[in-house]
């Protein structure tokens, strides 16, 4: 079995549970907008931080143009919100594990494309302003590059990785119930 199916199967659960705790209107407001970007930094912050202390960049050599911390954290101050300290991961990651944490982020960069669909059929600019982190990467083949690095791995890999997206998504679910 393809290590993408692999994963995906290995998470098919954690991803239900994580789509049931998304608010169903996160667009109705700039608050509630603010609300759903800072939950999202509040897992896709430290898990960035986490592989790049793993160095991430020698699995995925264009790491940088991948990062979408920095456009997270610009929407949020587009939306006034201040800058936020967010807990680092304890434990390492290693590189086999690391490509399931990639798997969830870029995955997520999928939804992130539905999403920027409904922010934009809303008539608020400034929210459509702060849509950097729905549009990163807009154009590039990033989902069908990693596909093909993540396909290429050793089977050796599958385990960890899939223990490295249980986690992932562990820390978006843990953001999603926050009320902050």
């Amino acid at each position: 079995m393809s290590l993408r199916l692999t994963l995906r199967d290995a998470t098919r659960d954690l991803h239900h549970e994580l789509d049931a705790l998304l608010d169903d209107a996160p667009f109705a407001d700039a608050a509630r907008y603010a609300r759903f970007l800072r939950r999202q930094a509040a897992a896709l912050v430290p898990l960035e931080a986490a592989l790049e202390a793993a160095g991430v960049a020698a699995l995925l050599p264009d790491w940088p143009q991948r990062r979408r911390s920095a456009a997270l954290q610009a929407d949020l101050a587009l939306l006034g919100e201040l800058p936020r300290q967010y807990p680092v991961l304890d434990q390492a990651c290693d590189p086999a594990a690391s490509w399931g944490l990639l798997y969830v982020l870029e995955g997520s960069r999928l939804g992130a494309r539905q999403l920027k669909r409904a922010l934009d059929a809303q008539g608020d600019t400034a929210m459509r302003a702060a849509s950097n982190y729905l549009a990163h990467g807009e154009g590039l083949p990033l989902w069908p590059d990693f596909l093909r690095r993540l396909e290429a791995l050793d089977p050796a890999v599958h385990a960890p990785a899939q223990a490295g997206a249980r986690q992932a998504f562990g820390l978006f679910l843990a953001a999603a119930r926050t009320t902050a």
